[in-house]
């Protein structure tokens, strides 16, 4: 078995034609003697996991080789083109709106068609809102297999908290309370600036709970091609935001981070008393917020309690001339072996029920510090009915969100020159782009 890392291995630049993917009811091919490219994800720590865990690859199929590289910049223009020329990876790494992506461009596998050969209980074991959020709405599409979880939490400094003698997040807060507490602890600190918090106010991701809080829903979930920024609930959970950055100023305004780049420095330097942030953050905040910290659920709204997660996971090629082989490797990937290995090396939050106990293990073993932390805030969202969701999108992404939406976002609450009702006013124009690509999933 073979191992390289860096740029695309020059063997995988010319492909033979590729083998038709396999159609649901079809029995698997036996798995014969292969050569396989692999798409990463980029760092020094995750090389080693690739290292370690194709090592237990070999064990059980010494027939099938492996090669990787690192997911370079620019990526997905990248991994378009190379699968345009025939030599695409036949696995590779990707999230949210990527997937969606290249489905849309019919470039890769459904993988519905392929889970005929794993066991229910296997299926039963990944996160239900994960495993189901990888499916495009409203079709039968599934765009690939987790690999992690990333989800949002409330990360907060509990010396400032007693410092200003504000109760800590109790589980049943609320908008109300969350809205209190950010105005209480928004004040100066000598010649510093305290913000009761932070949200990424641009991230569409990471927004889309405030919607969700509220009843609403930023897609029409019974039509994907049609906008709901407009509607009376979502429009409630934007304009919440956009009061606390431009009516009582208790939110970081993104023009007023000056002097700190991260949400995490911000909390080690007292700039901010909470941030709105995701899990994979974890191992930062331990190793670099020196003060008493903590993570807390986010608030419940009005109509339930929300919060983001990902799809981070891993894709299938269409175009492999290897898919069976392929998906060998992405089932062992995604299962219990790599998955250990991938909590011990990378601390990232396991897609399987089953193995969230050895990840907490884990990392308080790593940091000690997580020993205080509340890390059972974790398996708690993860079981929760209804509370942890994956982003909305259109068929078309980069014609919605990208040329549209995001630049809404930036006016409304990076500048602060619009309201949320600016998404009324959008809305036509919104419905018009989400087909404009000719997008369909089949």
């Amino acid at each position: 078995l073979l191992v390289g890392a860096g740029m695309m291995p020059a063997a995988f630049a010319c492909r033979a034609p590729a083998a038709p993917a396999p159609q649901a009811g079809q029995t698997q091919p036996t798995v014969r003697p292969a050569k396989l490219l692999w798409e990463i994800r980029s760092g020094p720590t995750y090389e080693k996991l690739v290292q370690e865990g194709l090592e237990l690859f070999k064990q059980r199929y010494p027939q099938i080789t492996v090669e990787y590289y690192q997911k370079p910049s620019n990526w997905v223009d990248k991994i378009l083109s190379l699968m345009a020329a025939g030599s695409g990876p036949d696995v590779f790494q990707a999230w949210d709106q990527n997937f969606w992506n290249f489905a849309a461009r019919g470039v890769i596998v459904n993988v519905n068609d392929l889970l005929r050969d794993l066991k229910q209980s296997d299926i039963n074991d990944f996160h239900r809102w994960q495993w189901d959020g990888f499916v495009i709405t409203n079709t039968n599409f599934r765009f690939g297999m987790p690999t992690y979880v990333n989800m949002g939490v409330l990360y907060y400094n509990k010396d400032l908290f007693r410092k200003y003698g504000q109760p800590e997040p109790k589980p049943e807060w609320n908008r109300d309370d969350y809205a209190l507490m950010l105005k209480n602890l928004t004040r100066k600190e000598g010649d510093r600036q305290l913000w009761g918090g932070r949200i990424p106010v641009t991230s569409w991701l990471r927004i889309n709970p405030h919607a969700w809080a509220y009843g609403g829903t930023f897609v029409d979930p019974k039509d994907i091609t049609k906008s709901a920024l407009h509607t009376p609930a979502t429009q409630a959970g934007l304009q919440w935001i956009w009061d606390r950055l431009w009516v009582d100023n208790s939110l970081v305004q993104i023009p007023q981070q000056q002097g700190w780049s991260s949400f995490i420095e911000g909390l080690a330097q007292h700039h901010i008393a909470t941030a709105e942030d995701g899990m994979h953050a974890l191992q930062s905040v331990a190793t670099q917020v020196t003060s008493d910290w903590d993570i807390a659920h986010i608030p419940r709204g009005p109509a339930r309690r929300a919060s983001w997660g990902t799809t981070d996971g891993w894709g299938l090629w269409n175009g492999s001339k290897y898919l069976p082989e392929a998906w060998e490797l992405v089932k062992f990937i995604t299962g219990p072996d790599f998955l250990k290995l991938q909590s011990r090396i990378e601390l990232l939050i396991p897609p399987r029920a089953s193995l969230i106990e050895d990840w907490m293990r884990v990392v308080r073993e790593r940091f000690p510090v997580l020993e205080k932390v509340n890390l059972k805030v974790v398996p708690e969202a993860l079981s929760a009915t209804n509370y942890l969701g994956v982003a909305e999108n259109f068929p078309c992404y980069q014609e919605t969100i990208g040329d549209i939406i995001n630049p809404a976002l930036n006016e409304i609450f990076r500048d602060g020159k619009q309201k949320p009702s600016l998404f009324r006013d959008l809305r036509e124009q919104i419905d018009r782009a989400a087909t404009a690509c000719g997008a369909t999933f089949r």
